[in-house]
């Protein structure tokens, strides 16, 4: 074996020995010994295992004189003693750039990017797999793409990034570990692919609720219980509470959390549906300074409507409480290994739908508007929570005080079934 390869094997273990942080370490190391083990264990298992478990102060002496002849030489004998088998071979560990694989498995990354796009090959290395721990505690990541050929994401290959807003997996990835995302709990967008049958593509169209952008809003339960348990396992805090969605809605709207977002600015989803039984589209819809133009009730209604006001007014508190609702949305469908395949993307933020009503008072037009938000910021999923009445006239916004406001108020209860 090349005297390059050999140092290029010896330094990534020096370096995962060295880690401070011993889950991180053990991460490192089990997918070391996983890897070294696939094809029958050798000495380079058994020394793994002893680094790992620190047996007879393995480890410790290793970090201590890692620099060192006898160091180099343990894992120099039982690298050279595995190529002497005929069954097994030991591990070719190489580095490329900010990453370390060891035979088609990624084990380290050593950049600073906040945007990390994993690559499937490496030459002439095809990559299967992005190792256990991966990026554990990556405080710079913020995004992260998985590169179309990798089959398998390891376990808490991406836990624990505080700062961590959107996972892209490819159509290949067929095998996520339940602990993947744990602990990332800034994760706000997952893309994934999910193997379906050309029934469960009909139903997605026939039953989902389609988006004038494309996409369609479903209930992840077409796909069966038992899919919907095995995504609750890795779907982080913020994505686990589900947000009941009606078809009569119209529109939903979407608020980023503050980390994606800071004006945390009102995203409107139109219905298709609804804007072909209304004769209406996006472009009636729009936000500015977390404002609105709702333009369905009444011909006037857009500039009636039009107004500013804080993010904070829909009643988001600074703390996000109501960033606790998710959605999974089907952004599209793929066929390119053969297999229909549906584009799924978990969506966990603020999702609300407004209304507005027209309310006649004396010889006055007055418009009702309120909000309905649904969240499960205390692990009740589909709490329903209705907003603050906000009542305008022709020309602007009443005042609380204002007596017409009051009275329009008292009669929101007598026509609740218009809503």
């Amino acid at each position: 074996m090349a005297y390059g390869e050999k140092i290029q094997y010896i330094s990534a273990i020096e370096v995962i020995l060295k880690e401070q942080e011993k889950k991180k370490r053990d991460l490192y190391l089990d997918e070391l010994i996983d890897i070294s083990s696939r094809n029958g264990r050798n000495r380079e298992t058994d020394i793994l295992e002893k680094f790992k478990y620190n047996k007879d102060g393995m480890r410790d002496f290793a970090v201590k004189n890692g620099n060192g002849y006898v160091f180099r030489q343990m894992l120099a004998t039982a690298y050279e003693e595995g190529l002497q088998k005929k069954k097994k071979q030991n591990m070719l560990i190489r580095t490329f750039g900010d990453y370390v694989i060891a035979d088609d498995v990624i084990i380290l990354y050593t950049g600073k990017e906040s945007r990390v796009e994993i690559p499937a090959n490496f030459e002439n290395v095809a990559i299967r797999k992005v190792g256990a721990g991966l990026l554990y505690a990556n405080e710079a990541v913020r995004d992260v793409i998985v590169s179309d050929g990798i089959r398998e994401i390891g376990k808490m290959a991406f836990a624990k990034c505080s700062h961590l807003r959107k996972v892209t997996l490819a159509p290949s990835v067929d095998k996520i570990h339940p602990d993947t995302f744990k602990g990332s709990d800034t994760l706000w967008s997952l893309e994934m692919y999910k193997e379906i049958s050309q029934e469960i593509h009909d139903e997605i169209t026939e039953s989902g609720i389609e988006l004038t952008d494309g996409r369609y809003i479903i209930d992840p339960m077409i796909f069966g219980s038992r899919f919907v348990r095995q995504i609750r396992k890795y779907m982080p805090g913020p994505m686990k509470g589900g947000f009941r969605v009606y078809k009569d809605m119209g529109c939903l709207f979407e608020i980023a959390p503050r980390a994606v977002d800071p004006k945390k600015k009102p995203v409107p989803l139109l219905f298709q549906d609804y804007a072909d039984r209304h004769h209406t589209g996006a472009y009636d819809f729009r936000t500015e300074n977390a404002a609105f133009t709702f333009k369905i009730m009444a011909d006037d209604i857009e500039r009636s409507f039009e107004h500013d006001e804080e993010a904070d007014d829909f009643g988001l508190s600074n703390r996000d409480e109501y960033d606790k609702a998710g959605l999974v949305f089907v952004n599209g469908f793929d066929r390119s290994y053969g297999i229909l395949k549906a584009c799924l993307e978990l969506k966990g933020g603020t999702f609300f739908f407004q209304r507005g009503i027209q309310v006649k008072l004396g010889q006055g037009i007055y418009y009702l508007y309120f909000r309905e938000v649904f969240s499960t910021d205390d692990n009740r999923p589909y709490v329903r929570r209705l907003g603050t009445n906000r009542i305008f006239a022709r020309y602007g916004p009443l005042s609380d005080g204002d007596d017409r406001s009051m009275d329009i108020v008292k009669r929101f209860s007598l026509i609740s079934e218009l809503l």
